[in-house]
């Protein structure tokens, strides 16, 4: 089917892959006006320090993603919280991650763990107990990423499938726009 039609309806995410590659493509069409796109300038800064559109539109998309992960931790660990108390144990939060992103490498859980605390991981006990807004206000303050395969495949189609295109579009695999390969 059309791109514009496609869909992953087995994903919860597939309200957020189209607009991604619209956007990218988008923001590649306006900085490459023409063919070929210059893979080295994407990310140039201009004479002011700004960024091109394509650059800008990875930034948001990274912060869309940073803010939608860290929205499913956040209603992961109020609805672990079944007494509804506002605390939450650190045995729970490895679970509440977990759920989110089933291929979360413990080490990141670890870290994870360690910010939201604010200790280091050997005075965390797995009953350890914190009140859930102080532990995402630490949370927030340093990387959080997903890191599930299927999750983040999802996530980065779009900025791949715009790349494809425009090296498509610019020859690089012998195809230019409107002929066919023989």
């Amino acid at each position: 089917p059309p791109l514009h039609t496609h869909t992953h309806t087995h994903s919860p995410h597939t309200l957020f892959v189209l607009p991604c590659w619209w956007r990218c493509q988008s923001a590649l069409e306006k900085q490459f006006k023409e063919d070929p796109v210059e893979y080295g300038r994407l990310f140039d800064e201009d004479a002011n320090g700004d960024q091109g559109e394509f650059a800008e539109a990875l930034r948001t998309q990274y912060f869309e993603d940073r803010e939608r992960f860290a929205n499913e931790i956040e209603q992961a660990l109020y609805n672990i919280d079944v007494k509804k108390t506002g605390y939450i144990c650190a045995e729970h939060i490895r679970m509440a991650v977990m759920q989110v992103d089933l291929n979360k490498p413990v080490s990141d859980i670890d870290s994870y763990l360690e910010r939201g605390f604010g200790l280091s991981l050997d005075k965390i006990k797995p009953d350890s107990e914190i009140p859930i807004s102080l532990f995402l206000k630490r949370l927030n303050k340093g990387v959080l990423k997903r890191s599930s395969t299927k999750q983040l495949k999802l996530r980065t189609w779009g900025v791949k499938a715009a790349l494809a295109l425009s090296a498509v579009k610019s020859g690089i695999f012998g195809l230019k726009k409107g002929v066919k390969k023989e």
